[in-house]
């Protein structure tokens, strides 16, 4: 049995920027959080699932 096979692209840095403020003012925090520490630091859903805030603060 064949692994289906999935194409992605990239997001524009400014459309990014948008979707996070959008995020930030409709409260949904932990989504913000979580695309925007991905894009700043080149995270995958994966690895971002598994940090735990004291990571993040260390730093």
């Amino acid at each position: 049995m064949r692994k289906k096979q999935t194409a992605t692209s990239g997001m524009d840095w400014n459309t990014m920027l948008g979707l996070t403020q959008r995020l930030k003012q409709d409260e949904m925090y932990r989504d913000y959080l979580l695309i925007t520490v991905g894009c700043y630091f080149g995270l995958r859903i994966g690895d971002l699932l598994k940090l735990r805030w004291g990571e993040v603060e260390k730093g």
